[in-house]
């Protein structure tokens, strides 16, 4: 038997897309048709055979197994009338009337039995169908979630790096309201070309910020 094993790495950092690789998906695991299969099941030839795995359940008028026993069936009950019908002028009245209620008894058997095979199959196929139906949710739903976790937006390079200042530098946030604008510590700084836009990282508690140099007040 051939080992059973998962991909190190099945995320294609160059997609765009995540609807294709979930269809092929679904397609691979028979729960979702092909324009192939889906025109084979309308052949003639899935009439009495049935359709492909992937529409079997779904898309098809009925299971072959169904579609079997009510053709029988049918022919069943047209053979029977058909049978009274040729000897029934040489029978005597009351042998013909017996012969009515055998046919009649018989022909709804089989309509009965007829209408409990067609009544489960439909229950069958409509179970399957939101079990079916369900499945492909959870496989887009999964693939779409992936694909957002894995997704990477790469941050541009900073022209500037980012340095880190000693520990215990008091800072007064002046842009903040008189009662929060103290007891800040500016932890890194980011330079750049204009003074006015040198930044500092600065927190207070659980909270930290960017600030640009003139927003703050070194103590």
């Amino acid at each position: 038997m051939p080992e059973v094993r998962l991909p190190g790495n099945a995320i294609d950092t160059d997609a765009t897309d995540v609807a294709a690789p979930a269809v092929a998906l679904l397609r691979d695991i028979n729960l979702l048709p092909t324009d192939q299969d889906m025109q084979q099941a309308g052949s003639p030839a899935a009439v009495l055979g049935g359709p492909p795995q992937s529409v079997a359940l779904i898309e098809a008028g009925a299971t072959a197994f169904a579609k079997w026993w009510a053709a029988g069936l049918g022919v069943t009950a047209a053979g029977i009338w058909g049978s009274i019908g040729v000897f029934w002028r040489d029978q005597p009245p009351a042998t013909q009337r017996v012969l009515l209620w055998i046919a009649a008894v018989v022909s709804a058997a089989l309509v009965l039995s007829l209408g409990l095979i067609i009544g489960a199959d439909i229950r069958g196929r409509a179970a399957a169908s939101v079990a079916t139906i369900g499945a492909r949710a959870t496989v887009a739903e999964t693939m779409s979630r992936l694909a957002q976790e894995t997704s990477i937006t790469a941050a541009p390079a900073a022209e500037f790096p980012i340095t880190p200042l000693p520990v215990g530098t008091k800072v007064t946030y002046l842009t903040k309201p008189a009662r929060e604008e103290r007891d800040w510590l500016a932890v890194a700084m980011q330079g750049d070309a204009d003074a006015t836009k040198i930044k500092y990282l600065v927190v207070k508690g659980g909270e930290q910020a960017w600030a640009n140099a003139p927003e703050l007040r070194f103590n």
